[in-house]
């Protein structure tokens, strides 16, 4: 039975601002922060970069929180804070909302509001949300008074521990040498920019993803990524997908002169589906939503499906676009051409384009995001590197898009199974605009032979499978060996 406050306390709590009746009437849950030794291990691991640790709880609308009634709604309102916390991100069990039922997340300090959450996340049976920068949430859901009571679990509390501006209550901020893509050196590569995507994984970590298109021009939502992201088959439904992540004006130099933009959860996609990933390249292809029910991206936020390439042909100038440290979305650039670069990494060996940066780098977050030669076509996803602020000159590695393809003759090991559904194996295919326009290429172009790698050429079908820059000074040594030559060590994104 729901707990309801008088008519005259009710009254009153009208009269206040939102923060104030948060404040007043929601009992405050107080989570403790990870253990030292949790803190340790999860700063350590940069394959995925994470930046916050979850903590189980057990929280439910209907044992926990004040429920009351104003006007035609019903609400409950809980608050939670683990102390110490430099982001908090709630993942909820048992997520189904009614129609017309709406969730907030708030933070009274700051006033940065999450939400509203509502029936349109419902595709899974869990929700994973955005941050918010503090250690406090407010968490408000309202109903209509007609709709059943929603039931919902809070099973966990994702307490971000990273921030290099926490005095602004700013986390997460990436180099000062990225560049926004809202400076001219994106221009040419506007299509490529509306294609890339933050991933936050489970709510402790992140990725960068590119929504790719496919042989049937059909908006599928299918996203590429990076193997060492660690998405599979027992998390992808905590993938969040974020769309427009990025600054609308061009600014250079310190983090503080620029626009602080928030994480807009009413421009993302909660859930994901692993249908294919392979080390060999370090890829891994997604389904929003899932292959049973795939997410819809309004065209609204303008999206772009990226094409791709083939060909072994190096590309000799080019950009890749990020989010650096899950920040704002930046660009790269080279203008010296891609080098065929395999590594070894623990017995693993990972076929990759080595790039140099002329302008930009990447960092920890980058992972998994997408390089692109001067024609828009994507040639590989960010495997790894030494490139950073600190380090300009350091090289990147990207997997190659041409190995990926089929070099598996597993469909839940290669590309070619569920961007080439019919089997018709063109070696390019272009892009496609939120409106239907097609990027026309020559896609009879055949990929350039490597001598040394032979490719299987396998004929399956994907029908009915379901669902798997590094901060300065952070270097994982690795054997590298370029067509017989030695190079130097790098680190993984």
């Amino acid at each position: 039975m729901k707990r309801r406050h008088s008519k005259v306390l009710l009254a009153v709590l009208a009269l206040l601002p939102v923060g104030a009746v948060l404040a007043q009437s929601a009992p405050l849950v107080v989570v403790p922060g990870p253990g030292a030794e949790a803190l340790q291990e999860a700063a350590a691991q940069t394959r995925p970069w994470r930046f916050a640790v979850e903590v189980p709880v057990q929280l439910s609308s209907m044992a926990d929180g004040v429920w009351s009634e104003e006007g035609e709604e019903q609400i409950w309102r809980l608050q939670i804070q683990s102390p110490g916390a430099t982001s908090l991100s709630l993942h909820f069990a048992d997520w189904q909302l009614p129609e017309g039922a709406r969730l907030w997340l708030h933070d009274a300090n700051s006033g940065q509001t999450q939400g509203p959450y509502d029936a349109r996340h419902n595709a899974g049976a869990e929700l994973w949300t955005g941050m918010l920068l503090s250690d406090t949430v407010d968490v408000e859901l309202r109903a209509p008074q007609a709709a059943q009571m929603p039931q919902i679990v809070i099973a966990g509390v994702a307490h971000g521990f990273r921030t290099t501006d926490g005095a602004q209550g700013v986390p997460l901020k990436s180099g000062n040498c990225n560049i926004d893509v809202a400076c001219p050196e994106a221009d040419p590569y506007a299509d490529q920019v509306r294609s890339t995507v933050l991933l936050v994984i489970g709510g402790t970590a992140a990725c960068t993803g590119t929504l790719i298109n496919n042989r049937e021009n059909d908006f599928y939502p299918y996203v590429l990524t990076a193997d060492h992201c660690e998405i599979g088959t027992s998390n992808d439904q905590s993938v969040v997908s974020y769309f427009n992540f990025q600054r609308s004006a061009c600014a250079r130099g310190a983090q503080s002169s620029r626009e602080d933009v928030q994480l807009d959860p009413q421009q993302s996609i909660s859930g994901s589906e692993f249908v294919a990933g392979n080390p060999t390249s370090d890829f891994t292809l997604l389904v929003l939503g899932s292959a049973s029910s795939p997410a819809t991206v309004p065209a609204s936020w303008e999206p772009y499906w990226s094409g791709w390439t083939r060909s072994e042909q190096a590309a000799d100038s080019g950009a890749s676009i990020h989010h650096p440290s899950a920040d704002e979305k930046s660009i790269a650039l080279f203008s010296s051409e891609l080098q065929r670069v395999q590594l070894q990494d623990a017995g693993q060996s990972v076929e990759t384009w080595e790039v140099v940066w002329s302008a930009g780098t990447t960092e920890q977050g980058s992972s998994g995001s997408g390089i692109f030669g001067t024609d828009g076509l994507l040639r590989g996803q960010l495997y790894g590197g030494g490139a950073s602020c600190g380090t300009p000159s350091s090289p990147d590695y990207y997997g190659r898009f041409s190995v990926s393809w089929n070099r598996s003759a597993q469909a839940a090991e290669q590309l070619a199974a569920w961007l080439d559904p019919n089997g018709e194996n063109p070696g390019a295919w272009g892009g496609l605009n939120f409106d239907g326009r097609y990027q026309s290429v020559d896609s009879t172009v055949e990929p350039t032979p490597v001598p040394t790698t032979p490719v299987v050429t396998p004929t399956p079908s994907p029908g009915g499978s379901s669902g798997s820059g590094a901060a300065d000074g952070l270097l994982l040594l690795l054997l590298l060996t370029v067509w017989g030559r030695r190079a130097p060590g790098s680190r993984r994104e």
